[in-house]
């Protein structure tokens, strides 16, 4: 049943929840580090005290991986994590529809931000897809991380794996693995955390549909509803 709220209501589906108040705090300034941990000192006292998330802009930021015409109308992000198994069911099976119907028409763009809150096997399989997006490879790579993880749980995010998926896609192995040595992204899912943080995501994935905030994994009609009604709102 979709929780309420004042003025519209926001759809809501299966969804991995974030470790709450200072307990999360500290979980995730060890993944990510300071950057992090910065910006959870001043968002944890706001957790703590305002559970609801606050109203969501229509200007959703837009950083981030794209898939789709930088034209299209409607704009999808996805706030993911690569160890949440409603994350993967997401990426290969409800966004597949979304990218069939909408992503290949023109009219919908997909942004892609990290929330990995679920511990250090999620941070290494984010910047490893970052390193993979430096050779124009995120969506290959994206897809092979949550198909492996979908089947091995998290020892498919063990480094050497990791590694093992680049080689596999044909990238440039020296380069991919001087980015992840190298940890060269850590700053992006930082920003990517705190924009998640910023718009009231308390779990993955999260979706936000031309601002319109959607919660968990639903159901294609769901999502379709949302994106159709955003179209339709168009100029």
């Amino acid at each position: 049943m979709a929780r309420k709220r004042a003025r519209k209501s926001r759809p809501s589906g299966r969804v991995e929840r974030r470790p709450g108040g200072a307990r999360g705090t500290l979980v995730l300034a060890a993944v990510i580090g300071v950057t992090a941990a910065l910006a959870l000192m001043v968002a944890g006292p706001r957790l703590r005290t305002q559970p609801a998330p606050p109203p969501v802009s229509e200007d959703v930021p837009v950083a981030g991986t794209v898939k789709g015409s930088p034209d299209a109308p409607v704009t999808v992000v996805e706030f993911s994590d690569f160890q949440c198994r409603y994350c993967a069911e997401a990426a290969l099976g409800l966004m597949k529809q979304v990218e069939a119907n909408y992503i290949t028409t023109g009219r919908v763009k997909l942004v892609f931000r990290h929330f990995p809150f679920m511990g250090q096997d999620s941070v290494n399989a984010a910047l490893a897809s970052e390193c993979a997006a430096e050779q124009d490879r995120f969506w290959p790579y994206h897809e092979l991380l949550f198909t492996s993880f979908r089947e091995r749980g998290r020892a498919a995010y063990d480094v050497a794996r990791l590694k093992e998926y680049a080689t596999r896609l044909g990238l440039d192995r020296k380069s991919f693995d001087a980015c992840l040595a190298d940890q060269k992204y850590l700053p992006k899912l930082a920003e990517d955390f705190q924009a998640g943080l910023d718009l009231g995501v308390q779990g993955t994935p999260a979706f936000f549909v031309n601002g319109q905030k959607i919660d968990g994994l639903v159901p294609f009609e769901v999502m379709a509803e949302a994106i159709d009604k955003a179209l339709a709102e168009v100029p």
